[in-house]
């Protein structure tokens, strides 16, 4: 029988450490003396202790193990990070799906925690159990690799209602939960293994949280800045696997030291205690169990109040979302690292923990008033910088306001576990039992804050309601009565009242920081996102905006005209439409002019997909006649009974839903904004294609101003790879806010033929007019004169593009790649595809396919071809007058007018 399994029949103990420890000490050795000869005074590297012929001696845990818990962290943060953009892509980009994929990652990780701390205790070999768990864990990354091929091809068949709802739950259950129950009992298990002494508990314990947390912040940064921006999503999931595996390769060989292999009468040994004089009275469990269910309730819900806080001063990249996870990170891993140290210093622990709750708490109430100081009263980061520059600005903003806060809270809960040392029996039971409420606090928080908080109280009241419980968390906090104690409980209570009084949030500036666009009229914070109607209906100029997080604005009333546009432009060119899909509402301007019964009497339902109920709710007050002097720009969206409205993600709609349309519209969808970018991948045109009927197009809004040549050219490469033909329209012709269309046709049908003659209203249009008169010319725009705006045919010239990259969702280089290639020095040429460049490529597809032979206007008459030039010498007309070049200017116009002019053979000028 093996001398292990004997020794535990037998009921002995194999290392008796503690009674052999009890017997080679003094009875009544001195204060000092007990310090000195301590495990603690020997650095807490010094874990494991073990009795050989000359008594006790100390294994350092050494730097492999070190370095195994940093990668174990490191590939944790990039499965969730993965994690999360598979739930946004295969089930949509609302916040319930965020909130779901989150629930159950936190879910997994306190089962896991409780589960694997509680069965710690009975394994023979921790370090070996904790590695098959990366090896589990390194198995479980492969569904995330398979869900993208599996998902889109059951989802359209689950149906609707209670039946997808489920069936989103389940996969995401499966694709999340698995490797984190296995991540959930990694640190239990390693605090198993390497844990011996009591008195090390809380020191190690807090250090190890503060390697993994750090390893978590480095996982984050190279998640989002290298990994998924330069090879995609399989390749950072095999990444992640690969150091699951490494990290369980390191354990097993760590398993043969004798630090760690070890075996006792229930498979594990209780952990030893010096004896040491107990510095104060120990805390009570029940009081350690509440503090860690707070600090994990509030350190979650700070982390969504102050990703929305610090969205409103940046872009809200995929990298300034990075960026505030990093920055949280970092300072809970500092935090854990104080903790460590404040757990070596031998001071009383009650003592320790309530300056921590003190101190954090009055930091947290300050964090309104930093903010507002370090940002300039919350107004967004200047762009005009490097990509590198950029960023340093976002974290030195990041470490700013959240740093002070977060140092101080982040280190209360790993501090916990020195006051569980008094009562602690086994390490792996211990961790896992606080880690475990800690976690179920976390999944509370976040809810909390995303669904409740922010939306009832708003975001500084937020802040307010979680500093005043950390500052009646450290006033109660019971402790031995000195002077120290007393000071923090004193400083508590003042700034306590001082919340309440000096710190006011009403008195405080709005965290929306849309004052740049004008006065705030009415604010709602939601679990998407802070919606913010500004301005004044009677200024004629600016009007009523809605926008997003301050810095992102969907429309105004002086904006009507060209949302109209966006909506009028296709109709007009496809007159036959009777169904039209809108993906994303905005102001409901574009989806409105749809049901325009004039114009459009064809079109018998519309529907206008919006991911946020407080846009729609916007709109509805303040676009439908309310403060429009009874004008409805919405031209009744929220009345007539063709249309219809629906709050949910258009992608996953579109996905789960077989309806087809005879024409898609999507909106002007900025390209760095998080989430935006899988709305331009290879997958999602595919799924429009797929719900078009014959005949169908798809009509994407491209903002030009926020977009290089090499975004331009990567959306036109992938969507010439979906769409039998993809042709380019201009959406105004407005220098430096030009905007485009791509049009994907399900087939290569021509454009419709129109009978309409406008040869009469185009010459009186310009009849005595000169270039002066450029901006007061109104054109007569019709289904006629529609081809204006059409500046050629992308696919006729696709090895233009084919330098560029796909667009997928695998290989997000829209999302990753804008942001890097739009931030430029400030004195350094703007690269936005603009003014001569985007004319430069309409010039390119017109002698590639001159529009007098363009098969796609092959059913129009030859004055009708002729439209396209003329609009593109408009256009250069346009630009050149804004940059004051006259004989440019003048020659544009000439040419405007010859091509603008043209008549059909037969047709005498007076039709």
């Amino acid at each position: 029988m093996h001398p292990v399994r004997a020794l535990a029949k037998t009921g002995q103990t194999l290392y008796p450490i503690e009674a052999r420890m009890q017997r080679k000490r003094s009875p009544n050795p001195s204060a000092s003396a007990r310090r000195k000869n301590s495990p603690e005074s020997r650095g807490a590297d010094c874990v494991k202790t073990a009795e050989n012929s000359d008594g006790i001696v100390a294994h350092p845990l050494g730097a492999a193990f070190w370095l195994m818990l940093g990668l174990s962290g490191f590939a944790c943060l990039t499965y969730q990070i993965l994690w999360m953009r598979q739930a946004r892509l295969l089930f949509g980009s609302t916040s319930q799906a965020a909130a779901l994929t989150l629930a159950l990652f936190f879910g997994g990780l306190a089962t896991g925690a409780w589960h694997w701390g509680r069965r710690s205790r009975h394994v023979c070999s921790p370090m070996r159990t904790y590695s098959r768990l990366e090896w589990g864990i390194a198995l479980a990354g492969i569904i995330v690799l398979v869900a993208p091929a599996v998902v889109p091809r059951v989802y359209p068949l689950v149906g609707s209602g209670a039946a997808l709802a489920a069936f989103k739950v389940i996969a995401t259950l499966l694709m999340v939960f698995p490797a984190s129950f296995l991540m959930g009992g990694t640190l239990p298990v390693l605090g198993q293994a390497a844990i011996r002494s009591r008195e090390l508990f809380g020191t190690i314990t807090a250090r190890m949280y503060a390697v993994n947390t750090l390893g978590a912040a480095c996982g984050a940064f190279a998640t989002a800045f290298v990994f998924v921006a330069w090879f995609g999503l399989r390749v950072t999931c095999l990444t992640a696997m690969a150091i699951s595996v490494v990290t369980a390769l390191i354990a097993r060989r760590l398993s043969h030291q004798p630090a760690f292999a070890n075996c006792s009468e229930d498979a594990s040994t209780k952990v030893a205690s010096a004896n040491l004089e107990p510095m104060g009275k120990p805390l009570p469990r029940l009081l350690l169990s509440a503090l860690a269910f707070v600090s994990g309730f509030n350190l979650l819900a700070l982390e969504v109040v102050w990703t929305r806080m610090l969205a409103q001063v940046h872009e809200n990249s995929v990298y300034s979302f990075a960026t505030v996870l990093i920055v949280v990170l970092t300072c809970l891993s500092l935090g854990a690292w104080l903790a460590s140290r404040l757990a070596r210093s031998g001071m009383p622990p009650a003592q320790v923990l309530l300056w921590l709750l003190a101190l954090g708490g009055i930091a947290l109430a300050l964090t309104p008033l930093l903010s507002i100081n370090i940002t300039g009263n919350m107004t967004m980061l200047e762009t005009r910088h490097t990509f590198t520059g950029y960023v340093l600005r976002l974290f030195g903003t990041g470490f700013a306001t959240i740093g002070p806060a977060c140092l101080p809270l982040g280190a209360v809960f790993p501090f916990l576990m020195k006051g569980e040392e008094a009562s602690m029996t086994h390490a792996g039971k211990s961790i896992g039992r606080l880690a475990g409420i800690n976690t179920i606090g976390a999944i509370l928080g976040s809810l909390a804050a995303g669904f409740l908080l922010l939306e009832w109280l708003g975001l500084w009241s937020t802040v307010q309601v979680i500093a005043s419980v950390y500052l009646v968390a450290a006033f109660i906090t019971p402790s031995r009565a000195s002077a120290a104690s007393i000071s923090a409980r004193i400083a508590s209570g003042v700034m306590l009242v001082v919340v309440f009084t000096a710190l006011d949030p009403s008195k405080l500036p709005s965290p929306s920081g849309a004052e740049v666009a004008g006065p705030i009229v009415e604010k709602w914070e939601g679990s998407d996102g802070t919606v913010s109607v500004t301005g004044d209906a009677n200024d004629p100029k600016t009007g009523l905006s809605i926008r997003i997080n301050s810095n992102y604005s969907l429309g105004s009333t002086a904006a009507y005209g060209s949302q109209m546009f966006q909506a009028r432009i296709p109709l007009l060119a496809w007159p036959d439409t009777d169904s039209v899909f809108f993906l994303g509402m905005g102001t409901g301007v574009t989806a409105g002019e749809a049901l325009n019964r004039d114009d459009f009497a064809k079109v018998e339902r519309v529907v206008a997909c919006e991911l946020s109920p407080d846009v729609v709710n916007a709109s509805e007050k303040y676009f439908t006649g309310a403060t429009t002097r009874g004008f409805d720009l919405t031209n009744g969206l929220f009345e007539d009974p063709r249309a219809e409205i629906i709050i949910g993600d258009g992608r996953n709609h579109l996905l789960a839903n077989p309806e087809r349309y005879s024409m898609i519209i999507a909106d002007l969808f900025l390209p760095y904004r998080r989430g935006s970018g899988n709305l331009y991948s290879r997958e999602h045109f595919r799924i429009v294609r797929d719900r078009l009927k014959p005949g169908g197009v798809f009509v994407q809004w491209l903002p030009l101003y926020q977009m290089s040549e090499r975004e331009f050219g990567t959306i036109a490469r992938t969507m010439i790879d979906v769409f039998p033909q993809v042709s380019l329209w201009r959406g105004n012709f407005q220098p430096g806010a030009e905007i485009a269309a791509m049009i994907g046709h399900v087939d290569s049908a021509p454009l419709p033929a129109c009978s309409l003659h406008a040869e009469r209203d185009k010459i009186m249009a310009v009849e005595g007019a000169s270039h002066l008169d450029l901006q007061n010319l109104m054109l007569p725009i019709n289904p006629q004169t529609i081809t204006l705006f059409y500046g050629g045919d992308l696919s006729a010239a696709a090895d233009l593009f084919s330098r560029y990259p796909l667009n997928t969702d695998d290989r997000p280089v829209i999302e990753f790649g804008t942001p890097r290639s739009l931030h430029q020095p400030a004195d350094a040429d703007r690269p936005q595809f603009l003014e001569a460049r985007f004319a430069g490529i309409i010039d390119q597809l017109q002698q590639r396919t001159p529009p007098t032979g363009d098969p796609f206007l092959s059913s129009r008459s030859p004055s009708n071809r002729h439209l396209p030039l003329a609009g593109s010498a408009f256009h250069r007309a346009w630009i050149a007058r804004v940059h004051d070049d006259e004989e440019q200017w003048i020659q544009n116009w000439e040419t405007f007018l010859g091509h603008w002019l043209a008549r059909d053979p037969g047709i005498p000028a007076t039709d």
